[in-house]
């Protein structure tokens, strides 16, 4: 097959010169074969993904990295390099194709895309230099803007009737301009990452949750540190096109108009709660804060409390079917080494609670409901980040505190299911890998932090 597909088409062409009719006719027929047999299979999975690229990435802040200073291409607050912008490329071409031929959807069995936009500028920008847009405007021209259009993505999603696999990762800094509607109807794997709205999230899941069965297709789940984008104090308009929720927040705006924080997104799988029969496969990695709480409480610690209490409660619902559970907290190690070597910030003592806020969290919410009863079909439970890591020194803190005690790691492997020396066991204080804090993102609506 690598030697047909090799030829190149003058050859082709100087190959049906010299056949006959009959010839040029067998010869066509071949290669509509070939086309209806392979286009299956080019189509069956679709990688157009940066975020899962092993390549080093930089820093907003910087144009070149510091030495151990290289962001991993999951971040969110990097810079595009050459292989974004050819990914971002490829998805055009993509796009194009299935805007032509729809029924190539029906083909995709896995799903890999990063949603990026590497032109460097924000929807709604101005593409021209401050005196072009003055000329413009005395002249009473209209100022042209870059409004790129997300229907082209989901005109390929929509399609897509027939994949079982899905991971996307919201990278670009702005978000949807309009929602796609359901999407995804025979997934059974599903990975989420980036920034997003939990509006764009319901349109995956909605047809989980819709369906005529009484159980989601969904097997496998892994939330890759999804955050949020942040919210205005403004009752923002039902229109859902970013161009109208821009008008309206600028008409409304004022001085006085609050900006919240990004959050990690709270109950992502709530609507799936008693409908998850089929999931097998559990995955959790979240950025957490490794300040001690204090009195008064933070309101990151209420909200992110809320997002561990919906975890605790999607995964006491699973516990008859689930085989696998892996759950990473942690920060980014690259980010606060840099920043305490430089000498940037100091942390004060730390006192109140021993455990870092994200190990209370663990504590309050996760811990109590892994160990209220057996796992009778866990083969595998992996646990990282829970504790106090001595990776980073804290001024203040003269020891390490772990938060989870031996005695309860042996009792919660006593009650996973099959024999212990079988099951895949791991809980380190250490996290498994950097986390990145997404609470200063913004809004994702142009001109609004």
């Amino acid at each position: 097959m690598p030697s047909i597909l090799s030829i190149p088409t003058e050859i082709i062409i100087a190959i049906a010169g010299s056949c006959d009719t009959a010839g040029v006719n067998n010869f066509s027929q071949t290669c509509r074969v070939l086309h209806f047999t392979l286009t299956p299979q080019l189509y069956k999975v679709i990688d157009l993904s940066s975020h899962n690229a092993e390549i080093e990435c930089v820093p907003w802040r910087f144009t070149e990295s510091p030495p151990g200073y290289i962001f991993p291409p999951d971040f969110m607050r990097r810079r595009y390099n050459e292989f974004d912008r050819e990914i971002f490329q490829r998805q055009g071409l993509l796009e194009r194709t299935f805007a032509a031929n729809h029924s190539y959807g029906e083909h995709v069995r896995t799903l890999r895309w990063t949603i990026l936009d590497t032109n460097e500028m924000d929807w709604g920008q101005n593409l021209e230099s401050n005196s072009e847009i003055e000329d413009a405007e005395a002249k009473g021209a209209k100022v042209p803007v870059y409004t790129p259009e997300d229907e082209p993505i989901w005109i390929v999603f929509r399609s897509l009737t027939n994949v079982t696999d899905v991971d996307i990762h919201w990278h670009r800094r702005w978000r949807e301009v309009t929602l796609p509607g359901p999407l995804f109807p025979a997934m059974r794997s599903l990975r989420l990452g980036g920034c997003m709205t939990q509006k764009f999230v319901s349109c995956i899941l909605e047809p989980q949750t819709t369906s005529g069965s009484q159980q989601s297709l969904l097997e496998r789940v892994e939330l890759n540190n999804l955050f949020e984008w942040g919210k205005i104090n403004l009752p923002l308009p039902h229109e859902d096109h970013l161009g109208d929720i821009i008008h309206f927040a600028r008409d409304n705006a004022d001085d006085t108009t609050e900006y919240y924080r990004n959050h990690l997104m709270i109950g992502v799988l709530d609507p799936l709660i008693g409908r998850l029969g089929n999931l097998r496969s559990l995955g959790i990695g979240t950025f957490g804060d490794d300040d001690r709480p204090r009195v008064p409480i933070l309101q990151s610690y209420i909200h992110d409390g809320l997002v561990y209490a919906s975890l605790a409660r999607v995964l006491n619902s699973i516990r008859p079917t689930l085989e696998e559970f892996k759950f990473d907290q942690g920060i980014n190690r690259i980010e606060e080494s840099y920043i305490e070597s430089d000498g940037w910030i100091t942390r004060e003592s730390y006192q109140r609670r021993d455990h870092r806020q994200m190990d209370c969290l663990f504590l309050d919410h996760i811990l109590p409901v892994l160990l209220e009863a057996p796992w009778p079909r866990m083969k595998s439970l992996h646990i990282r980040g829970v504790g106090c890591a001595p990776s980073i020194k804290y001024p203040g803190m003269e020891k390490i505190s772990f938060a989870v005690p031996t005695s309860e790691k042996q009792r919660l492997k006593t009650l996973l299911g099959g024999e212990q020396d079988m099951v895949d066991f791991v809980f380190e204080e250490e996290q498994g890998k950097d986390w990145e804090c997404l609470d200063m993102m913004g809004t994702g609506i142009p001109g609004f932090r």
